[in-house]
């Protein structure tokens, strides 16, 4: 919610932009006062899963990504007991990405189209056609952020799109362009998406078939090869770009195809920890395995209060070069992720519970401190002669008034623990329930299987 223009970044040795580039997608750096490393995030939990999203502008003028986290109950239509998480990583201008972010939901939720695979093939396609249309342009306009070019069209403007829909037990991916989606399955990297890059033999078909051509190119830093669509475009697969789409072509015809791949399969109960979306600014800097392995090290206890969002910005930070020269180039981009997190109900609950014990404890504690600070002021008053001598009534009556503090302090201290025993003693009967649920969705699985079995023999 909330991935870089889809280029590598081409920046000379003294650090100036390169100026010799053709075409409209080539990368602009601001290198005055080096990256702008301000990120953005959120996160929340429910339903057994967690999740958070961070976003940073890095090296780039501008930021052109987009990011969307929707939980159970959020989406509309067939989908309203699945949740909804991607990754957009906007080129040649944040607005489609921006745009996608925003119109997916609602193309899905209209869809009548009951399998999940196909309904999120027929949003993306859906997602082009919108923007094809003049009514469009408005949107754009609006979508720009400010101070940032005004762009009304996505003839040079274009998004990647990751996008993760759990229903249940499944997870269905689907995909265009090179964001990428990797699961952590005991603590080995799954990936689950493959990046569409125009030197794939089946992609560069494709390509040269529509009436283009795959331009081969040494990367900035001299470190290996690229290639682009035309010279400028360096993956094969987007929304928007639709100076690459001709409407007299299929949409798989296209030179650079809006239609996503797709993948379901089901996520496994105590196996799998989290899967992770993000943009090619994060997998040109690390490896499936790396990625996995860096977040798996900062992960907290399920249900803890330190969130999730300091792990992605430490990721994003160690993928974030220091210098543009740094990595030959790498690491110069917008970078956004989306991390989800799979937990068990009794487990978070438990760690929840903890957190929450220790901070009243905190709070006794320091109440505690202020009670025994005011009475040793009194006792230091009364020791020096401060007070002024006083009657028997007056006397009595200040006695009276501290008995009744100190019995108003004792009360609040003791309605807090028992407020804070109600809480607990709901929270386990929260994870029990969700625990005897998922055991009840388990075994109706298991019994399907057992009948598809059955009528297979």
């Amino acid at each position: 919610m909330f991935d870089e223009a889809d280029e590598h970044i081409q920046v000379s040795d003294e650090l100036e932009e390169i100026g010799s580039c053709t075409g409209v997608f080539c990368d602009s750096l601001e290198l005055a006062s080096g990256p702008d490393r301000k990120k953005t995030g959120q996160e929340s939990r429910a339903d057994g899963m967690a999740w958070a999203c961070c976003s940073m502008r890095g090296w780039r003028e501008s930021m052109e990504d987009a990011s969307l986290m929707l939980p159970v109950g959020y989406l509309g239509g067939n989908w309203r007991n699945a949740s909804l998480f991607g990754v957009f990583d906007g080129h040649g201008g944040e607005q489609v990405a921006r745009f996608t972010a925003r119109q997916l939901p609602d193309v899905l939720a209209k869809l009548s189209e009951q399998n999940a695979e196909a309904a999120l093939t027929k949003a993306f396609l859906h997602i082009d056609e919108m923007l094809w249309q003049p009514s469009a342009a408005a949107e754009l306009r609006e979508l720009t952020l400010p101070g940032n070019l005004v762009r009304d069209s996505a003839e040079t403007c274009g998004t990647t799109a990751v996008c993760c829909l759990i229903q249940e037990s499944d997870m269905i991916l689907a995909h265009a362009g090179d964001s990428r989606a990797v699961l952590c399955r005991e603590a080995k990297a799954v990936r689950l998406t493959e990046d569409h890059k125009p030197e794939l033999p089946g992609e560069t078909a494709r390509i040269e078939a529509a009436g283009g051509f795959v331009q081969e190119e040494a990367t900035s830093g001299g470190n290996g090869k690229g290639y682009r669509v035309n010279g400028n475009l360096n993956l094969s697969r987007a929304l928007g770009d639709l100076t690459y789409k001709d409407q007299r072509l299929k949409p798989h015809e296209h030179m650079v195809s809006g239609v996503p791949e797709t993948r379901r399969l089901r996520w496994q109960a105590g196996a799998d920890e989290f899967v992770l979306l993000a943009c090619d600014g994060v997998w040109e800097c690390m490896t499936d395995q790396q990625a996995v392995n860096f977040i798996r090290a900062r992960l907290p206890s399920p249900g803890s209060k330190k969130g999730l969002v300091p792990v992605l910005e430490e990721l994003l930070d160690a993928c974030c070069a220091s210098t543009p020269t740094q990595r030959g180039g790498l690491g110069c981009d917008n970078i956004s992720a989306v991390l989800i997190r799979f937990e068990d109900p009794a487990a978070a609950a438990a760690e929840a519970e903890v957190d929450e014990k220790q901070a009243a404890e905190v709070v006794s504690e320091a109440r505690s401190r202020q009670l025994e600070a005011a009475l040793s002021q009194t006792i230091q008053r009364l020791a020096a002669g401060v007070r002024k001598k006083e009657s028997q009534e007056q006397r009595e009556a200040r006695l009276a008034r501290e008995r009744r503090q100190l019995e108003e302090e004792e009360a609040r201290r003791r309605e807090e623990l028992e407020q804070e025993e109600l809480r607990r003693k709901r929270r386990a009967e929260r994870a029990t329930l969700e625990s005897q649920s998922k055991k009840r969705l388990k075994c109706c699985a298991a019994f399907d299987e057992e009948d598809e079995n059955d009528e297979d023999l």
